[in-house]
């Protein structure tokens, strides 16, 4: 598969949206579930995003993309766990953020599609890429977010008065 392709590829979202489902659930297993398991899957994704993206390893299965592949995204499960509970933390820039969430991604497909190599052009550190990366992506999508809401609000007031 192209590279180019794969970056719009959703089925590569597919594990994280179903652990997002699975944590939002609302049976005695969801809530009850032990913690261990998050962490061993938490900690699987930071060892593979180490190997595969800071240190001189190939992985075998996920050739491309390897930052954003499923195997990856296990590291962010012990957060989602943790935050889908009752005891969770309330953070309203994150739950602000949040609601911001598919603007955002729409942000990432195009920043880095077009403008993600100017920034490496001018930043060799992964690490200060990634903060600029999530920093970028964040604000603009958001305030992307905050601009686009009430011009669609608006839009389908007006098909609901003409139905």
């Amino acid at each position: 598969m192209q590279p180019w392709v794969y970056r719009l590829c959703a089925l590569r979202y597919i594990f994280i949206l179903s652990f997002g489902v699975f944590l939002y659930c609302k049976n005695e297993y969801c809530r009850e579930s032990s913690y261990i398991l998050y962490y061993l899957v938490g900690t699987g994704g930071a060892v593979y995003i180490l190997l595969f993206e800071y240190l001189p390893f190939k992985p075998l299965v996920t050739n491309q993309w390897t930052s954003t592949s499923v195997f990856a995204v296990m590291l962010i499960v012990p957060f989602m766990k943790f935050l889908m509970t009752p005891r969770k933390l309330s953070c309203k820039v994150l739950e602000y953020i949040g609601r911001a969430s598919f603007n955002v991604f729409l942000v990432q497909m195009l920043y880095y599609w077009i403008f993600s190599n100017k920034v490496y052009m001018y930043v060799s550190s992964n690490i200060i890429r990634l903060g600029l990366n999530v920093l970028i992506c964040t604000v603009v999508g958001t305030t992307y977010w905050c601009i686009e809401r009430p011009i669609t609000e608006r839009v389908f007031k007006l098909i609901e008065k003409t139905h």
